[in-house]
């Protein structure tokens, strides 16, 4: 994988992170919601970093948690950020 592809997917990661937490001391929801539709807006440069079914699964699991929050059942918000995290640490590894 050229070093400028991963470069680019980390730069992007970091964004969504840096918005993540900015938008997660204002509202918990709004904030998932914003990371799940960054996700999904960069899933091509993020697939060079992270497999693309991974990054789906996880919005299928923020979309689950966000359900639990609505009053649906769902995720907890640490177990979701947990798993994300030990799946970017197995691919970088």
């Amino acid at each position: 994988m050229p070093e400028g592809v991963v470069l680019s997917a980390v730069h992007v990661l970091d964004e969504i992170g840096g918005t993540f937490v900015r938008n997660r001391q204002k509202n918990r929801a709004e904030a998932y919601l914003q990371f799940q539709i960054d996700l999904m807006s960069h899933l091509g440069t993020l697939s060079s970093l992270i497999p693309t079914k991974d990054i789906i699964g996880l919005s299928m699991d923020i979309e689950h948690y966000l359900k639990g929050i609505s009053g649906d059942g769902g995720i907890s918000p640490d177990k979701l950020m947990q798993d994300f995290l030990k799946q970017v640490e197995g691919v970088a590894a």
